[in-house]
């Protein structure tokens, strides 16, 4: 086989794949993470590139290698090589695997020679193949290696949200046992199976210790949970009216509340006695799942002014004058035409230094908002964003939504929240009418702060709350009858429906999805409801597609009573890498679906859509199906505003099934929202209906493990007034962690933060204990390396309550480092203009008392130029071992002393 050539250079980057355009000299070995790239191929031509990157401050660092492998540079020995691959025996592989050519799942073709060369010749597409893992639903992730390097490098592929567990097998700088233990272990407590006897082989089992000396107990307290508390109250209210029957010997009373007959015998009555008391049981297990979304008056905020400069985006006909003209010369406009793009938004013109708030005015829907956030993020613009909208929401009764569509930007504006809170202002609804009073309303929400949902009406500013929502007693539940049309109707959640609506009377059920009755399943599920003596349609329908509804509603016939839209498609691409086409996609068949089956029916007895908390609250990375399920919310309260039957169901996960089914279900439930199960979901939709709800949500939430996570990165105001909040302050210590370290003086915060930096990096690199950690010691002479870096900046994250970036032990060198950069992200301080340390304060005090003859005579001068150029080496020297700022006042003094001898 022909040697490989000589001469050639690989080079990582600090940028993305697009910044790129090889040449035939050179070209892209490796796309390893969202801004990481490595080049490949002739030696000049590839240090050209890397040189010019360099220049504009991006990381650069040259692969030890001995061929410019993936480049130009192996095309003259691919004709040999795949010579001897012909002489080998290739078998199709016996589990999955992800292809790092394609990014892709693996087609039949990896066991062809031809695919081998091409993997030699073209780019290996690591950060693609990581992100196909997440797609695909992979949650634990196990490297088999000599090294944690792919761990590392694989974490920074997938959004910083996402519940997904990197272990290493082997680890460079711990005892092999030890590494091989350590993963195994992470794998086990995230739910993986392990078998455990093979693993240690024959071994002699003991009991658990008793801590009959130490009195130490390991456990956890059993406390009743808050449903275990809400089932409590109900069940003390039911027993207080059936013991007020028993013992008033009110028997027409007693035997209405157990529905029973007066004159059966008490044989026949236990059996009846057992069931309501089950009834009872499950009935209190649901109010505490519902709850509801209201609206809480805040006060104005008439003194509020402009403060800083504001961008307001907004197309010419957006009506808003007295909005401009409030907000004064400080902000800046720019006008949008008709359908912008994400680059147009992008390359607004204008200098954005300094802009405090972003305001953008589009009121034409969701697609116009995606942008906005992205280009946002695209300028590098951190200022938070206001997307405003025009009768998207109902602020209370009597107030009717106009325009559903726009709900859709709320939905969005959640998720925007908790995937970039440093961009994120918030919503707010405008009134129909922009007067002089309600412009004022709205610069003071903006400049206020404090809320992120808001709708201003000519009577006020509203703020949107989630409450509990238990019914009263006695609640009808809704009974089907004649034909129920279910979309998504041979699903997992439209199936449990199917059935529901098959033994409670239904006469004739027209299930839909795309494919019909060639969807999985579908078949078996229609003779499974003949047997209830239901007449069964499987029928495949576009929903997006209104000329196709309305044949479907013509096929149902002058019987349908009932529409239960279940059809949905679900999402999990971050937000700056949706694009309008995909956002599109989702929304189609969702709500364009939802949209042509209220416009094309008539005379219901009920029209149900199913919604998602996500639309509800957010949800990272489902930007697309958050705003889809807003928006189908703000249509079913539009219908009753009408007079039209219509109720919004806003599901947590269901348990066994549906979207949130699988690997994705146990995810959710380690954050606290267990699955439903389909008989108490279907009882919850029935009293929904049956109760006359407009927009329910229900879901098994844990709020003490739930809300700790769900706003780690910042307050969200929408869960305030829930009863379970204010019920333990324990709940809010992840998220109050970040006030606290504020709250504290500069000296003892900054005496606090280095204190949790140097006990953390202690534990991630198995040092003995935080006095291992000096201060100014760059944590790479510790032994820090890519992986614990990342472990470190989890577990800060965790205790200070900030997220880092991955590389931030590297942007930040020494412990004196990082702690200087998290305290300026919780103080809201650049590090430029952060408080000083006493130490600093020290020094500088020092120094300004010292004039310069003074310097002179004491033969300190000169130390001080050293020092300075010292400081003016190391910026322009990425390899500098020295930083002046890392410095404590003892090791300026030594230095002058020991220049002075």
């Amino acid at each position: 086989m022909q040697a490989l050539p000589a001469g050639g250079a690989m080079v990582a980057i600090e940028a993305t794949e697009d910044e790129f355009d090889p040449t035939e000299e050179w070209g892209i070995a490796a796309i390893n993470g969202p801004n990481s790239v490595v080049i490949s191929g002739v030696e000049a031509a590839v240090l050209a590139v890397a040189e010019e990157f360099a220049a504009r401050g991006r990381k650069t660092k040259r692969l030890s290698v001995s061929h410019a492998f993936h480049s130009p540079l192996m095309e003259p020995m691919l004709a040999d090589f795949e010579k001897v691959l012909q002489e080998l025996t290739f078998h199709e592989p016996r589990i999955s695997i992800v292809s790092n050519v394609t990014g892709e799942p693996a087609s039949e073709n990896l066991a062809s020679p031809e695919y081998w060369v091409t993997h030699v010749r073209e780019a290996v597409r690591f950060a693609d193949g990581v992100r196909t893992l997440v797609e695909r639903g992979v949650t634990n992730v196990v490297e088999l290696g000599p090294d944690g390097v792919l761990t590392a490098m694989a974490r920074t592929c997938v959004p910083e949200d996402a519940d997904i567990a990197f272990a290493s097998a082997l680890r460079g700088e711990r005892p092999e046992i030890q590494a091989v233990l350590t993963a195994l272990g992470t794998l086990w407590t995230r739910g993986t199976v392990v078998d455990w006897a093979a693993f240690f082989g024959p071994a002699n089992l003991v009991d658990l210790p008793t801590y009959a000396f130490q009195r130490q107990r390991y456990w956890l307290d059993a406390t009743p949970s808050d449903s275990r508390a809400a089932y409590a109250r109900q069940e003390s209210e039911a027993d207080a009216l059936f013991w007020a029957a028993v013992e008033q010997e009110d028997l027409d009373s007693l035997a209405g509340t157990l529905a029973l007959d007066v004159d059966r015998p008490l044989r026949d009555v236990l059996p009846d006695l057992a069931a309501w008391r089950r009834r009872q049981r499950d009935e209190a297990a649901l109010d505490d799942a519902r709850y509801r979304v209201t609206w809480q008056p805040v006060p104005d905020n008439p003194a509020a002014t402009v403060t800083g400069r504001w961008l307001l985006l907004a197309p010419e006909d957006a009506g808003l004058d007295a909005l401009t003209t409030a907000f004064g010369d400080r902000v800046d406009v720019r006008t949008l035409p008709d359908t912008p793009d994400r680059a147009m938004f992008a390359d607004l013109p204008g200098d954005y230094e300094g802009v405090a708030i972003v305001v953008s005015a589009g009121d034409r829907g969701a697609r116009e908002s995606l942008l906005a956030a992205q280009a946002l993020g695209d300028r590098g613009i951190d200022a938070p964003l206001w997307l405003l909208t025009r009768g998207a929401v109902s602020a209370g009764r009597g107030d009717r939504p106009t325009d559903p569509v726009q709900a859709q930007v709320w939905g969005l504006g959640r998720v925007v929240g908790l995937e970039h809170p440093e961009r994120w202002g918030g919503v707010l609804d405008l009134p129909d009418v922009v007067d002089e009073q309600a412009a004022a309303r709205v610069l003071g929400v903006l400049a206020g702060g404090r809320e992120t949902e808001v709708a201003v009406r000519p009577d006020g500013v509203y703020a949107r709350r989630l409450v509990s929502s238990p019914q009263r007693a006695g609640t009808d539940s809704w009974s089907p009858t004649g034909t129920v049309l279910v979309t998504g109707g041979t699903g997992a959640l439209g199936g449990e429906v199917a059935r529901w609506a098959a033994r409670e009377g239904a006469k004739r059920l027209v299930l839909t999805s795309r494919r019909g009755a060639e969807a999985p399943g579908a078949s078996e599920l229609a003779d499974e409801l003949r047997e209830f003596g239901v007449d069964v349609t499987l029928a495949a329908c576009d929903l997006a597609d209104r000329d196709a509804v309305a044949a479907l509603v013509k096929d149902c016939g002058p019987d349908l009573t009932a529409v239960v839209h279940a059809a949905g498609v679900s999402q999990s691409t971050p937000l700056a890498d949706t694009t309008p086409e995909e956002f599109a996609a989702v929304i189609a068949g969702k709500v364009a679906g939802a949209m042509h089956l209220h416009e094309l029916t008539a005379d219901l007895d009920a029209f149900v859509v199913f919604s998602s908390i996500a639309g509800v609250w957010g949800s990272a990375g489902q930007v697309a199906y958050s705003a889809a399920n807003a928006a189908l919310d703000a249509l079913v309260e539009q219908r009753r505003a009408d007079g039209l039957p219509g109720t919004a169901v806003a599901w947590g996960p269901w348990a066994g099934g549906g979207m949130a089914g699988g690997d994705g279900g146990a995810q959710l439930a380690r954050m606290g929202l267990s699955g439903l199960a389909p008989e108490q979901a279907i009882a919850a939709l029935a009293r929904a209906v049956g109760s006359g709800d407009v927009t329910v949500t229900v879901a098994d939430v844990d709020w003490s493990r739930f809300l700790p996570i769900f706003t780690a990165t910042g307050s969200t105001p929408l869960f305030t007034a829930l009863a379970e909040v204010d019920a333990d302050p324990a709940d809010q210590e992840v998220t109050d962690r970040r006030a606290e370290l504020a709250a504290l003086a500069p000296a003892d915060r900054q005496r606090t933060v280095l204190d949790l930096v140097r006990a953390e990096a202690a534990i991630v690199l198995g040092l003995p204990d935080a006095n291992a950690v000096e201060p100014a010691r760059p944590f790479r002479d510790l032994g820090m390396d890519s992986v614990t870096s990342v472990e470190l900046r989890d577990r800060l994250a965790t205790v200070s309550g900030v997220r880092l970036p991955a590389t931030a032990v590297f942007d930040h060198p020494t412990p004196d480092d990082l702690v200087a950069h998290l305290i300026a992200e919780i103080t809201g301080d650049d590090a430029e203009t952060g408080e000083e340390t006493d130490e600093d304060a020290r020094l500088r005090q020092a120094l300004a008392a010292l004039s310069p003859t003074t310097l002179r005579e004491a033969g300190l001068e000169n130390t001080l130029l050293q020092l300075a150029g010292l400081r003016a080496a190391e910026e322009e020297s990425a390899e500098s071992e020295e930083d002046i700022d890392s410095m404590d006042l003892d090791s300026l003094v030594q230095i002058a002393l020991d220049d002075k001898s």
